[in-house]
């Protein structure tokens, strides 16, 4: 049908941009969008319209990949408070289909030098994400490219003048992109909605109408995002 012909035409257009894809590409997407009506004016699909469809779209990815998790999917690991000044143990963290963790640590941590939580991919601890001991400003929040990890604590500190130990959280970050086509129609994906934003910004300004993505629906988007903490991308939506 008609119908279907454009929608097929919009999408092939669209799909054959990249992050590297020059601005007349983008612009030449939407025109083919915008003209693919196959004889039927009911089924044109005009630049305002294409363009609010993908406004929509890059805002609704933000706001759900970003979305505050479910406090029953947050895993709290600790020392004691104050910890043994000598001990050595390990642990895991795992959420099963998580493309991601985001790990957060107390500001209340503090160990001594000779005290040191190892955070690592297997659990064997040779392929490190980390190593945090010291004062506060050394446990910083990391984001995990896994759905696991190992950590381990050691100290070997003589008397008792130590330090409070460590705490740390671990949230599961489900959004962060799609690994099997059947997630795309269902689920969110904060890479797309990086590269939506990069293409309705960079690439397809001549062809958008004006103030298509300048308006209050993205700027609350974007904010909302920029405020959540241990997100990732976030270089690539300040530059």
């Amino acid at each position: 049908s008609s119908s279907s012909s454009s929608s097929s035409t919009s999408t092939s257009a669209l799909g054959s941009g990249s992050g590297s894809a020059s601005g007349s590409t983008a612009a030449e997407a939407l025109s083919v969008a915008a003209s693919a009506d196959g004889g039927d004016d009911d089924a044109a699909v005009n630049p305002a319209l294409l363009s609010e469809l993908l406004v929509d779209e890059c805002c609704w990815h933000f706001v759900q990949s970003t979305k505050p998790t479910d406090s029953r999917q947050v895993q709290l690991r600790e020392s004691l408070h104050p910890y043994f000044p000598r001990c050595d143990y390990r642990g895991v963290v795992k959420f099963e289909g998580a493309t991601a963790l985001r790990v957060h640590f107390d500001p209340r941590c503090r160990t001594a030098e000779q005290s040191v939580l190892t955070l690592a991919l297997d659990k064997d601890m040779n392929n490190v994400i980390g190593r945090y001991s010291g004062d506060p400003s050394s446990f910083r929040p990391v984001l995990v490219h896994a759905d696991s990890f190992y950590f381990r604590f050691q100290s070997s500190v003589p008397g008792e003048d130590h330090g409070w130990g460590y705490r740390f959280t671990t949230m599961p970050l489900l959004g962060l992109q799609w690994l099997k086509e059947e997630q795309v129609l269902g689920e969110s994906s904060l890479e797309w909605a990086c590269w939506l934003l990069d293409f309705l910004l960079n690439q397809a300004t001549s062809a958008l109408p004006r103030g298509a993505v300048h308006n209050n629906k993205v700027f609350s988007a974007l904010v909302r995002y920029m405020r959540s903490g241990g997100v990732p991308y976030k270089h690539r939506v300040v530059a």
